[in-house]
């Protein structure tokens, strides 16, 4: 499960676009049947409106490799590369220098968003980019198996290990060895880090940090979180998880 908001932000190099000559903005937008609608929707009315023109760039899908690329551009200070793009949650802090200062252009348009996906692209009072959607934590479950062992959807942690582990060694003792109860982004990457902030957060072990800087996830709450799902592995989920 994770969460995650993304937010589109302009690079600095681009500088401001000239009333009075036609310029080409360049936008990324992702692959896929709905974001293209989506961008092409976008392109449309960009240019209906202003005059201008949109290109579409094409940049890596996973996290960490399109954040490093775009590094790569920004070490270049190539001007002529990447204009507007989609950015992920805990990018604005560490790109700040490269993005523009979006706070007179976009300010009043912060009422429409959600306080906490708004606040996380503001960067020492700077606005440095605009909420475009937000993943939110999915559960999904084998209907047909809790309604065979006449279980319900469970809504806490311990329900869903019990449930799991019921599961799991009534199937497997009917034959089905390759079941298991449990799966979820359990590998060393971006997904695991939300599943964390999930789990501790649930179990009221708080933030990483506060909003003052101050590292607080050492507390036994949070621990209590982490241990939790720790003994998941090779028990109710598999060990490559």
């Amino acid at each position: 499960m994770k969460w995650k908001n993304l937010a589109l932000a302009a690079v600095i190099a681009t500088g401001g676009l000239a009333s009075a000559h036609a310029a080409t903005v360049k936008m990324e937008c992702g692959s896929g049947a709905t974001v293209r609608e989506f961008c092409d929707y976008i392109k449309a009315r960009f240019e209906t409106e202003t005059q201008h023109k949109v290109e579409f760039i094409d940049l890596p899908a996973a996290s960490d490799e399109k954040l490093s690329m775009l590094q790569q551009i920004f070490a270049t200070r190539a001007n002529n590369v990447i204009d507007v793009f989609a950015m992920d949650v805990i990018w604005p802090g560490v790109i700040d220098r490269h993005l523009l200062d979006l706070t007179d252009a976009m300010k009043d348009l912060e009422p429409a968003f959600f306080p906490s996906a708004w606040q996380n692209n503001v960067v020492n009072g700077r606005i440095k980019g605009v909420p475009s959607f937000i993943d939110a934590g999915m559960m999904y479950y084998r209907t047909d198996l809790l309604k065979k062992y006449d279980e319900t959807p469970p809504q806490t942690w311990g329900e869903l290990a019990r449930i799991a582990a019921r599961i799991q060694n009534a199937e497997r003792e009917a034959g089905n060895r390759t079941l298991h109860g449990l799966v979820f982004q359990g590998k060393a990457y971006e997904g695991l880090t939300c599943v964390v902030t999930e789990l501790v957060a649930s179990h009221g072990g708080g933030n990483f940090v506060d909003p003052k800087g101050t590292i607080t996830i050492n507390n036994p709450r949070a621990a209590e979180a982490l241990d939790t799902a720790a003994k998941w592995i090779g028990t109710i989920a598999p060990r490559g998880v």
